[in-house]
């Protein structure tokens, strides 16, 4: 059961631990607001790639939930995570994670405020006892292959924000992507982590081969771990806006069963931004901040940021090239999922919802089929399928948002289509 957040018996804004005190608590927090658009028709909004079994027997958010188990014993794990999500989604998400042993707590966001708000509501619930803990802040919808090597970078990480740096794991490119963006790494630490040196947004594709090339600049993986109070102060030295909105709304909000909702009035008056916009890239000025900031003891510092590796088959899986690339191959690189054969292919994707996908002599194609929308589109246009999206929705079809099947308390019913033809264009 979650507490009121006006009955909370301290303020948000730290634990009763000091920094420099031990702390083994680690708290994982799942951010499954995401809309998926880019692994349109299979992910829509009103079910996005989070909550689809993209490349294994569970959905990516089970995957992602079942990452922490067996955690070295050495750090206590809570039993139940925190997921931030959406209202649209929170019954799937609850009966997803119960269907896996797991009783999440939920936080109810009444409006996107992108992953920075979203991280401030579950810092301050995870201080909301007066205990600090270590948060393991990972997306809901990316793939990692190997779990053991997954949780051997966050103990590292998770060693370094017990001391109050703010950590994040970075995965050594091994082609120029321009899907990613990049952190660009610093002097050597221990354990193979390094400093932060910067952020780099998704770069064009000779800059993103000059990356690959010097060897220091490692793809930002959106995975961070922190000390919740170490959160909480940076970003109010940071975002003062943003922190104020979100403590007002945690602190005005309510409990539901497994459900918090925020004050509304006060959460959509927080700005919107991105962990990485937000703090990541201005820890530097933190540091400035702290050091003329009269009111802070003399000792006080603004969290480092650190960057550790991790080499364990991580994707975002935020193109049907991604889901390709993590897939297992036959000898001619092709992969599929569903009823789906191939004759004379060559490196393609077949994703089949129901009927029988044939791809005969493709090279470099994606092919999707739903009950009610087919998608191909050749690999090195995967990421114009979010524009696509984008032209179903201006032209008002159903298609670019629901599925036929649509998810209401636990169980599946069929909803009704009317069917329609209609013409994309991106001219203006």
């Amino acid at each position: 059961m979650l507490t009121q957040g006006a009955g909370n018996k301290t303020s948000p804004n730290a634990g009763d631990d000091a920094v420099g005190a031990r702390c083994t608590r680690i708290v994982p927090v799942i951010l499954a607001g995401g809309s998926g658009t880019r692994l349109w028709p299979v992910s829509r909004e009103n079910y996005p790639k989070q909550l689809i079994d993209v490349v294994g027997s569970d959905s990516l958010l089970q995957a992602t939930a079942r990452r922490m188990k067996d955690f070295p014993v050495v750090w206590q794990v809570d039993a139940s995570p925190i997921i931030v999500c959406g209202e649209e989604h929170r019954f799937v998400i609850a009966g997803q994670l119960h269907e896996n042993g797991v009783e999440a707590r939920l936080i109810v966001e009444p409006a996107r405020r992108d992953t920075a708000p979203a991280l401030t509501l579950a810092a301050s619930l995870a201080c909301a006892e007066g205990q600090d803990g270590i948060l393991v802040v990972m997306p809901a919808d990316h793939s990692i292959a190997d779990v053991d090597a997954l949780q051997a970078a966050l103990e590292t990480a998770a060693s370094y924000a017990e001391r109050g740096a703010i950590a994040t794991l970075g995965v050594p490119p091994t082609r120029p992507d321009t899907g990613f963006g990049y952190i660009r790494i610093g002097a050597a630490l221990r354990d193979g982590a390094h400093a932060i040196d910067g952020f780099v947004e998704k770069p064009a594709e000779e800059i993103a081969a000059q990356y690959v090339a010097a060897r220091t600049y490692w793809w930002n993986s959106g995975i961070f771990i922190l000390r919740a109070s170490v959160w909480l102060d940076t970003l109010k030295r940071l975002q003062p806006d943003m922190h104020a909105a979100c403590e007002r709304a945690f602190s005005g909000g309510r409990s539901e069963g497994a459900y918090f909702r925020p004050l509304v009035d006060e959460f959509l008056k927080s700005p919107a931004d991105s962990i990485d916009y937000a703090v990541m890239e201005r820890l530097s000025e933190a540091a400035d901040a702290a050091n003329t900031d009269a009111t802070q003891p003399a000792d006080a510092a603004a969290p480092a940021g650190v960057v550790v590796r991790l080499e364990a088959g991580w994707s975002d899986l935020g193109s049907w090239d991604a889901v390709w690339a993590a897939m297992e191959k036959d000898a001619n690189g092709n992969a599929g999922r569903g009823r789906v054969t191939f004759e004379g292919a060559v490196s393609s994707y077949a994703h089949s919802e129901g009927r029988l996908v044939a791809c005969v002599g493709t090279t470099n194609v994606v092919v999707v089929e739903t009950a009610d929308a087919v998608l191909v589109v050749d690999r090195s246009h995967v990421q114009d399928v979010k524009g696509l999206v984008s032209c179903i929705k201006a032209q008002h079809a159903p298609e670019a948002d629901a599925h036929r099947k649509v998810h209401v308390r636990g169980a599946f019913t069929i909803r009704s289509i009317t069917a329609s033809v209609f013409r994309l264009s991106t001219s203006s």
